[in-house]
């Protein structure tokens, strides 16, 4: 086996089959999702991309750039990372590779990308953001690079959450918790209604034809708020994820759900498909039609017509909402591992960022407490609404996150 690391706009393009190979099905692994994210947010970065041959066959991809920053210095991260909220990070692996030639294989990528002399001299920092520590590409890292005597601070995320379905749908409602299941069956009774209809777009030209009403009902969430409004006020991110929406629905991996009442958008969800998992990336819904409690509408719908196309399982992905675990979700611990090279450039950079990012949390906390009296602080978090609809999903409190 032989590494490289690749830095060019072409040969990324053109890992594109081999990419999506070793993605497995997954959507946020796939090379749609990690291109289009460069596509938006690839300015004053450079491509890093560690690649593992054996002969002429990609068995290993690690999908990073780097960049220069003020605080962290030279640091390498992984495509996918910041705003973006693209969970489950790791490295992309050949299921056909025995465990100590996955070993083998992370071992070459780390050596060619952070020795001393190899591709990326100097990196001052590894940040590997939206890990599960347990997962094993993700715990070789780790554990490679203490070997190599970086320090790893582990930064704990939200959590995603995972519910199991069944093979039916009275199935899955009988065993949902009680009150949850009231709630179905109300939803349930209420689809019922000539008023109500349930939609789905799953191929691009509809993605693209529904898109301004998808991004019109999350930004709904925001009109009543004082803080930045939502993700979608920021540009890239909106072309980021429209692209990569249409980009996989071409390949059956996204489509967009909605209900409409008396013809009109009333809530909708963006759905990233993988093999036998559906993962909930964004929600939005019309605050005016809170009495029809189109949370539940929507995921009682679109969770019948899941269980039923045969998927296993419902991925809530990053963001600890209470409505969440009321779905018999269980959690997957996300985190940050920020991983500093043993230098003592390197090592002081990193205090001075911990000690600054400590006095921005002091600040916080001392502006809030002083404007909690009356009107909400624009950094609160909003609540979870009645219906179980989630009013903030994780990415659009993270405004200050590097990307």
């Amino acid at each position: 086996m032989r590494a490289e690391v690749v830095t060019s706009e072409s040969a990324f393009l053109a890992l594109r089959d081999d990419w999506n190979r070793l993605a497995a099905g997954d959507p946020l692994a796939t090379w749609e999702w990690r291109h289009a994210w460069w596509q938006s947010w690839s300015n004053r970065r450079r491509l890093a991309i560690g690649v593992v041959r054996d002969g002429e066959r990609v068995v290993a991809i690690l999908p990073g750039f780097t960049e220069l920053r003020p605080w962290s210095g030279r640091t390498l991260a992984l495509l996918g990372n910041g705003k973006a909220c693209t969970d489950y990070q790791r490295v992309l692996l050949d299921r056909d590779l025995v465990d100590r030639e996955r070993y083998a294989a992370i071992e070459l990528l780390l050596d060619e990308m952070l020795r001393r002399g190899g591709a990326l001299p100097n990196i001052d920092l590894f940040e590997l953001d939206g890990v599960n520590v347990s997962e094993p590409s993700v715990a070789t890292i780790v554990e490679l690079l203490a070997q190599r005597k970086f320090a790893v601070d582990h930064e704990p995320l939200d959590s995603s959450w995972i519910t199991d379905l069944n093979e039916t749908w009275d199935g899955f409602v009988a065993g949902t918790p009680r009150q949850l299941r009231r709630k179905i069956h109300k939803a349930m009774r209420r689809a019922e209604s000539p008023d109500i209809s349930y939609h789905e777009a799953g191929d691009p030209e509809t993605v693209a034809a529904i898109w301004s009403e998808f991004v019109r009902l999350h930004q709904a969430r925001f009109r009543d708020r004082t803080d930045d409004g939502g993700c979608f006020v920021d540009s890239r991110f909106e072309q980021f994820l429209r692209d990569a929406a249409i980009a996989l629905a071409a390949k059956q991996q996204a489509k967009i759900v909605w209900c409409e009442h008396l013809g009109r958008a009333i809530s909708a969800h963006l759905y990233l498909l993988g093999r036998r998992t559906v993962a909930m990336y964004q929600s939005g819904f019309d605050p005016d039609y809170q009495h029809l409690e189109p949370g539940y509408l929507l995921y009682s719908l679109a969770i019948r017509s899941l269980i039923n196309a045969g998927y296993a399982h419902f991925d809530f992905l990053r963001g600890d909402e209470t409505y969440k675990s009321g779905w018999a979700a269980r959690p997957i611990p996300l985190a940050r591992l920020v991983c500093v090279a043993p230098r003592a450039t390197s090592r002081i950079r990193h205090r001075t960022r911990c000690w600054a990012r400590s006095l921005k949390r002091v600040a916080v906390r001392t502006w809030k407490s002083r404007r909690g009296e009356g009107a909400a602080s624009p950094a609160a978090p909003a609540p979870i609404g009645s219906d179980g609809v989630e009013l903030v999903r994780e990415q659009d409190a993270k405004e200050t996150v590097n990307v």
